[in-house]
């Protein structure tokens, strides 16, 4: 959850799978790494169809509550990040990266 005072919360890496399709309402979408970080099926995952990361891209192609990686971070969190180790999730604007 989070908190209206701190706009972070720390959740824990669990549950990490290869090759997931994730379902929606209205989606179906394959993913080569998936972590998740809530009971609800919020996670961190590849994202593969993306072209662009940051920014104000969420405003017309977002996601639909987990966090979008490009394939390459994906991957190296989850060769690196063990299972149960704490997330913590922040929001900050004007993020910009050096690649």
């Amino acid at each position: 959850p989070r908190s209206t005072l701190c706009p972070y919360t720390t959740l824990f890496r669990s549950r990490d799978q290869r090759n997931k399709v994730l379902v929606g309402e209205d989606y179906e979408c394959p993913v080569e790494y998936w972590m998740r970080l809530t009971d609800t099926g919020v996670g961190i995952h590849d994202a593969w169809w993306q072209e662009s990361f940051g920014g104000d891209m969420y405003l017309e192609s977002g996601s639909h509550g987990c966090i979008n990686c490009p394939p390459y971070i994906a991957r190296l969190l989850y060769e690196n990040v063990k299972e149960q180790t704490p997330v913590i999730v922040y929001y900050r604007s004007n993020v910009t990266y050096p690649y």
